[in-house]
């Protein structure tokens, strides 16, 4: 999967798009995966699929918030770490993919060739089952409803780890 740029006014990390690449490699490409969103700092992605024996359709999102690695806050590695490890034990980390709530999957960090931090990000997944005439009938608002929940949940959480990441900083 690569990411365009839309309209000529985005640009995605190039250690990002390397991630997918390598994720590309080793799991495959999801034909049914797209993305639903794109920014400078945010990506959602959207994949849907139909499971004929059970007459149902399963919707995963997966949505990546980026930091802004030039600012000093985000390079201090061992913050970043001490921050999220506080902010996992107040949110529902590592939830279960059975439950259907958005959740914080984990914080992730990455170096270029000089080993200079070059990305951060926190992931965030959500997944749902429906029926098939459920899925038909409402398939808009089932989209518009867990895009929704799931970045206004994200929105809280990266709001909680900044709080936490400038006390530990600062402090």
């Amino acid at each position: 999967m690569k990411l365009l740029l839309l309209e000529g006014k985005i640009r995605m990390n190039d250690d990002f798009q390397k991630l997918l690449d390598n994720s590309n490699e080793i799991y495959g490409v999801s034909e049914n995966e797209k993305i639903s969103i794109i920014t400078h700092d945010k990506v959602l992605f959207q994949e849907v699929n139909y499971n004929e024996k059970k007459d149902e359709y399963s919707i995963d999102y997966h949505y990546y918030v980026f930091f802004d690695v030039k600012k000093s806050i985000y390079r201090d590695l061992k913050n970043l770490n001490k921050s999220y490890f506080e902010l996992s034990q107040h949110q529902n980390a590592y939830r279960s993919w059975s439950t259907s709530f958005p959740f914080l999957n984990n914080l992730r960090t990455d170096h270029d060739k000089c080993d200079n931090l070059s990305l951060v990000f926190l992931s965030f997944s959500y997944s749902k089952v429906f029926s098939q005439y459920d899925f038909t009938k409402n398939e808009c608002d089932i989209y518009f409803d867990m895009e929704s929940k799931l970045m206004s949940y994200a929105k809280s959480v990266v709001f909680e780890f900044n709080i936490i990441l400038n006390e530990k900083t600062f402090n």
